[in-house]
């Protein structure tokens, strides 16, 4: 729930966050491909997507090393790997804006799980 309401003050000010989830008015998807690769951003922004990255990899390491191992290890695996790897390639690639968007569609979804 602290990474959902971080990651709200984080991007409500920014113009990728359309008005349905509380941004701006004129926040549109669409503007997170303005100016790409060189998209400008504030390190707020990039500081939630760094540390909500360090807390799925950690999931993962957690799951590798130390989880008692049940019957959905492997499918497990598989998600861990495949949400490190998302915020991986957003980080670096430099598509900040819709990586961080999607980043706190699954925070909210996270409150209700």
């Amino acid at each position: 729930m602290i990474s959902t309401v971080w990651g709200y003050m984080v991007l409500k000010d920014t113009d990728w966050l359309p008005w349905y989830l509380g941004g701006q008015n004129n926040g549109q998807l669409v503007n997170t491909c303005k100016n790409l690769p060189f998209l400008t951003y504030n390190q707020d922004v990039l500081d939630y997507g760094l540390y909500t990255f360090g807390y799925h990899f950690g999931d993962m390491i957690h799951h590798l090393v130390i989880a008692e191992r049940h019957g959905d290890f492997e499918e497990m695996l598989l998600h861990h790997i495949a949400t490190s790897s998302l915020y991986f390639g957003y980080i670096f690639s430099n598509h900040i804006g819709i990586g961080s968007v999607i980043a706190f569609l699954h925070d909210i979804a996270d409150i209700f799980v």
